[in-house]
């Protein structure tokens, strides 16, 4: 996925006399950053679901101290 991701966000396939604008950027800019957007949320959901724990038993440590 990433190698997907950074493929789409790489603007060489753009032409360079391409003048097609959206929300006021070039449109090669515009999906340069919705990759860039797909990249983190990736990122984030691996982290989120797939990081192992700390604790394989399921018990948190405690926060106090003694």
């Amino acid at each position: 996925m990433y190698a997907v991701l950074t493929v789409i966000g790489i603007p060489w396939y753009w032409p360079e006399d391409h003048a097609s604008q959206l929300l006021g950027m070039p449109a090669w800019t515009c999906v340069s950053l919705l990759a860039s957007l797909g990249a983190s949320l990736l990122t984030t959901w691996l982290i989120l679901t797939h990081w192992p724990s700390e604790c394989e038993d399921g018990n948190e440590p405690s926060s106090d101290p003694s």
